[in-house]
């Protein structure tokens, strides 16, 4: 089963009218909400087409006048990471994030009066190297990035889904150093099939930080 959190702008899940909207809604009740660090986030679990999946709940959510921004980034530190996966030792995961197969971490978060600030990862990274280097399993599986680049595009605006399972996806192609945006249509959204087909996919830093951009526009406005 696939697991995709997301963020949901300016909710009190403890205000009394926010419980009543969730509960009187079949799909949303469904759903696990949760608070983290301040952030509303809403999980989608599905055993089928995660996105088609995650775009419907997204809809309903909305619908009901939440605003549900992008998916949610999971940046956890040493200590989060080691709560976890169920407190190994934390000098051993600090190892782990020595090696120079581990992946690079994102940005730094401050600790609230702690000493300094520290590194945070991409969780769904860190699952990836586990899985690979540690042979570590978790209870849940994370959406590829590919999946999240999708989600997060038609969560913006920039993509529809349609019912067929077609993937209608906005890519940006570069020439002659200027950027042309064009429409495809792929029924299997892959990196194979986009390195083939010469596009360049949501997942370069320009197309994400435009993203982001959008993403904050809705949440401000």
């Amino acid at each position: 089963m696939t697991a995709v959190r997301l963020h949901v702008a300016a909710v009190d899940l403890t205000a009394d009218d926010i419980v009543e909207r969730i509960a009187s809604n079949e799909t949303l009740r469904t759903l696990a909400w949760k608070t983290i660090s301040g952030t509303t986030t809403m999980t989608v679990h599905t055993t089928g087409d995660v996105v088609a999946d995650t775009i419907a709940a997204v809809r309903c959510a909305r619908n009901a006048g939440f605003n549900v921004l992008r998916v949610y980034e999971d940046r956890p530190n040493i200590g989060e990471i080691t709560r976890r996966l169920g407190n190994p030792s934390r000098e051993a995961v600090r190892k782990w994030t020595n090696d120079p197969t581990f992946p690079e971490h994102r940005s730094t978060q401050n600790n609230d009066g702690a000493r300094g600030a520290s590194k945070v990862w991409d969780w769904a990274e860190v699952v990836a190297w586990l899985q690979e280097h540690k042979s570590l399993a978790l209870d849940e599986d994370l959406p590829t990035e590919q999946q999240v680049t999708a989600i997060n595009a038609a969560l913006c605006g920039l993509t529809d889904y349609a019912s067929d399972h077609v993937h209608r996806m906005l890519f940006t192609h570069e020439q002659h150093g200027a950027a042309s945006v064009y429409r495809a249509d792929f029924s299997h959204f892959t990196a194979l099939t986009l390195k083939t087909a010469g596009w360049m996919a949501y997942t370069s830093h320009n197309a994400h930080a435009r993203i982001d951009e959008i993403a904050d526009q809705r949440e401000y406005a």
